[in-house]
């Protein structure tokens, strides 16, 4: 077996080109890359029976590499049979296996094209799927267009703005907005793509499920940037993030049931609980409040805030007074619509 460092280079080489799961190579091409590699780095290159040695040690301890040396058409090609597995890595345990297995379920099961080779990782695993251990919420109501988050993935994955032709809630026809795609996310069952608008670089949210289709617009140059991406959403609960709305000061109070909960669960990463002297000035504020907790939140009031709170039966808005009046004001037509269906 080869020792010296530049067998060391071939050797973590070739592991990368025999990991790959969207091409197989020959040993020929092997020794084509590799070679390019190390004259462009100033190392002395070698021939074709030197790669050959070198895959036939990596077969042997203590490497014990399982190559698979195959016909593909007429290309003999060779690559890992588990390519999970590398020279340079410990060998996965079974409980490794199983946590991959789990998570490449999920991730199959959005069909993201260009990904196809993950079927293939999946069953080298060889692990037979008794029980689901991991699962994720879905919504099976809301139906999106044919590969239309595949689609989308691939758009932002390729920095490219498109025509969007989309749909609002309740509207009749769907209006064509062209944006720079930055993010796919995930809030309360519902798939979002968040864009920046070409036209004044605001950045807003589109339910997937309401966009008719899109088109690849080549004219504009989609630049991301990231900074300004994890800002949206600092002061917001959810997505959306009303045009040129500040984030204001929000104080709320959760009674005796309603704290420990919101205590292991932040309404958002803001919250804080109200300190022991302003808590006081708060007890005296509002006696009728017995027991419970006092938060406070640096936050844009937007639909998604609201609906969170209306969940929390022990919930108060406190501050601001917009917030608070329109809380009572969903609370008051909820009553009376309760009170006419007594």
């Amino acid at each position: 077996m080869a020792t010296n460092k530049n067998a060391v280079i071939r050797y973590m080489f070739i592991d990368d080109m025999l990991k790959s799961k969207s091409n197989h190579y020959t040993t020929r091409e092997i020794c084509d890359e590799c070679n390019k590699y190390l004259e462009n780095n100033d190392k002395p290159t070698v021939d074709i029976k030197t790669y050959q040695n070198d895959l036939n040690d990596m077969k042997m301890p203590p490497f014990n590499a399982e190559i698979v040396s195959e016909y593909e058409g007429k290309r003999l090609v060779n690559y890992y049979k588990d390519p999970t597995f590398s020279i340079f890595k410990p060998k996965l345990t079974n409980d490794e296996k199983h946590l991959l297995t789990e998570l490449l379920n999920v991730v199959g099961g959005l069909s993201i094209e260009g990904f196809e080779w993950l079927d293939d990782l999946k069953k080298s695993l060889n692990i037979e799927k008794k029980e689901t251990i991991l699962d994720f919420e879905s919504n099976p109501n809301l139906v999106m267009k044919e590969n239309m988050l595949s689609r989308l993935f691939s758009v932002i994955a390729a920095r490219k703005a498109i025509n969007l032709s989309y749909k609002k809630f309740g509207a009749e026809n769907a209006n064509i907005y062209s944006v720079s795609p930055l993010m796919l996310k995930q809030f309360n069952n519902r798939w979002f793509l968040i864009a920046k608008m070409n036209d004044d670089g605001f950045i807003c949210n589109f339910a997937l499920d309401r966009i008719e289709d899109f088109i690849i617009n080549n004219r504009i140059n989609c630049k991301l940037d990231i900074g300004e991406l994890d800002k949206r959403f600092d002061n917001i609960v959810g997505v959306t993030l009303p045009k040129d709305a500040e984030p204001i000061d929000i104080l709320i109070w959760a009674d005796d049931n309603t704290y420990k909960y919101i205590d292991t669960k932040p309404i958002h990463k803001s919250q804080e609980s109200v300190c022991i002297f302003n808590n006081e000035i708060l007890r005296e504020k509002y006696p009728m409040l017995n027991g419970g907790k006092f938060y406070h939140y640096k936050l844009i009031i937007n639909i998604e805030l609201m609906n969170v709170l209306m969940s929390y039966r022990g919930v108060i808005v406190l501050e601001p007074t917009s917030l608070k009046d329109e809380m009572k004001r969903r609370v008051c037509e909820l009553m009376e619509k309760y009170e006419k269906t007594s």
